[in-house]
């Protein structure tokens, strides 16, 4: 399964929620994020948590969040 970036979010839990949304939909999705397993918050300003989608379902993901309100920034 090819996955690919579907939008960036400044903290964890934004993608946390905006992965929830997409799951419910039916649509896997992984968050990824570097801030060295939740003990340097600060990692996040720079390298923001990212939200991958199979990319079959990139097109539906994208729709999802946007009746959430939970598009993020796209990367």
């Amino acid at each position: 399964m090819n996955v690919i970036e579907l939008a960036r979010y400044s903290y964890r839990h934004e993608a946390e929620i905006a992965a929830g949304f997409l799951e419910d939909a039916g649509i896997p999705a992984l968050v990824q994020v570097d801030d060295a397993g939740g003990y340097d918050f600060g990692l996040s300003f720079a390298r923001p948590a990212r939200l991958l989608v199979p990319q079959e379902q990139l097109a539906r993901a994208r729709e999802v969040l946007e009746d959430t309100g939970f598009e993020g920034m796209r990367g």
